[in-house]
């Protein structure tokens, strides 16, 4: 036969100490779901700023473009306008020049 070492009081002493365990661990296992849904709901928010951040860029990049776009347009335009300018000029001065003569 197994002789016992423990009292009877030693004995309540570990199962009081075995039941506080128990509740420690579940205690914890609830915490880490708790902190589980946290670090996913984090998770999901880091995605939905980055993809954010992407089209945020997208959206600067196509105005940048068009910017530029509009730029070149405006420029070829003052440019063409130049020309004309200088033709109208040159006509005029041929037409001063024979003018005189």
């Amino acid at each position: 036969a197994v002789v016992s070492t423990q009292s009877t009081g030693e004995k309540g002493l570990v199962e009081a100490e075995k039941r506080r365990i128990k509740e420690l661990l579940v205690r914890l296992e609830v915490e880490n779901g708790d902190l589980t849904e946290v670090k996913t709901s984090n998770i999901n928010t880091i995605e939905k700023l980055r993809n954010k951040m992407k089209e945020m860029g997208s959206e600067q990049e196509e105005l940048l473009i068009e910017c530029k776009a509009s730029y070149r347009t405006r420029v070829r335009n003052l440019e063409n306008r130049i020309a004309e300018l200088e033709c109208s000029m040159d006509e005029t001065v041929e037409k001063g020049t024979e003018t005189e003569k």
